[in-house]
């Protein structure tokens, strides 16, 4: 499944011309995709025993999303754990140094860190590794 999802993200017309059947692995991880985002609606709903549309349709939920996997970098499964990890440390220090003014600064942080580390904590990390000489691990497919 893995190397057929890269080699569609490669090129879909080369994959199809290899014999990938593109339209059953964009379903097989469309699937897996919405089974995980379902099982996190489920928690959420358990947790919170009330769901409301103004809280379950925030947009802010979705920018932070986005924001936590710039910070961390894409591609990889550390990525978004380190970025939300980083994310919450970040707001939470603006939060208490800058009560009035804690939006603000916090996204100036977070544009100045995806300006000046475009490709997350993991890929510059890895770029890191690889001019010193060091060799990583290849990624693991499913």
């Amino acid at each position: 499944l893995g190397f057929g999802i890269r080699s569609i993200k490669a090129n879909e017309e080369a994959a199809n011309s290899m014999g990938i059947n593109t339209t059953y692995h964009k379903v097989v991880a469309w699937a897996i995709s919405a089974f995980f985002t379902s099982l996190a609606g489920a928690i959420y709903a358990y947790w919170m025993s009330f769901i409301a549309p103004d809280e379950v349709f925030d947009v802010m939920i979705a920018v932070n999303t986005i924001v936590i996997m710039l910070i961390g970098g894409a591609g990889s499964i550390l990525g978004p754990i380190i970025g939300a990890f980083l994310f919450e440390l970040l707001s939470e220090v603006t939060w208490s140094t800058f009560l009035e003014y804690h939006l603000a600064v916090l996204g100036i942080t977070i544009i100045i860190i995806v300006f000046f580390v475009p490709k997350g904590v993991i890929g510059t990390f890895t770029d890191l590794m690889k001019r010193r000489g060091l060799k990583l691990r290849k990624k693991v497919t499913i």
